[in-house]
């Protein structure tokens, strides 16, 4: 079975016991979904909202809301479209052609899967255990959550100072903070 004829089922069901609900998706995003992606990823979050998986480990969340961190990063265009957020504030979006990480902290792109990239990033990636454990920290993630507690959907564990300042990337050095404000201070740190 080739990608097109794939549904984002692999997504839904490997994380429908691993899921919150946190926001339905309005109208405005439904149509922005459509535009910048497609009519069968538009209908999924419709269904789906916008959600944290896996005690906060990654959360899908509204693309407007992190346009401006695109921006200050240098990265957006009228195409990009934030998909996902991990635990400690990078970025997974869509620049239009191919799905890309920023890895805020260290000021980094990586892209990854082409052709049908959104449905390749949701039907195979996010359910790969290698790819969770490489771009989503997951040890680390478990040592934060025993620390320092489940995550609300709009906060990031943030490493205090942040790693281009000196900061360690250990869990002494998390500290629980607003995702938008980290990110906008974060990204001044590279300028």
């Amino acid at each position: 079975m080739g990608i097109d004829s794939m549904s984002y089922c692999l997504f839904t069901d490997d994380f429908k016991k691993k899921k919150v609900k946190y926001q339905d998706v309005s109208p405005a995003l439904f149509e922005l979904y459509k535009k910048k992606i497609s009519v069968e990823f538009a209908d999924m979050m419709l269904e789906e909202g916008l959600c944290t998986y896996a005690e906060g480990l990654f959360t899908l969340v509204d693309p407007r809301v992190y346009d401006e961190v695109l921006k200050q990063y240098n990265v957006y265009s009228d195409k990009c479209i934030t998909l996902v957020k991990n635990a400690f504030g990078d970025l997974f979006y869509y620049d239009g052609f191919e799905c890309r990480v920023l890895y805020t902290s260290y000021n980094e792109q990586y892209s990854f899967a082409g052709g049908d990239a959104v449905k390749y990033f949701f039907t195979f990636q996010l359910t790969d255990a290698a790819f969770l454990r490489k771009n989503f920290k997951k040890k680390l993630f478990g040592e934060a959550v025993k620390q320092y507690g489940k995550l609300d959907p709009d906060e990031t564990y943030g490493f205090i100072p942040a790693l281009p300042l000196g900061g360690e990337e250990t869990c002494r050095s998390i500290r629980k903070v607003k995702t938008i404000e980290y990110l906008n201070s974060l990204s001044q740190a590279f300028l």
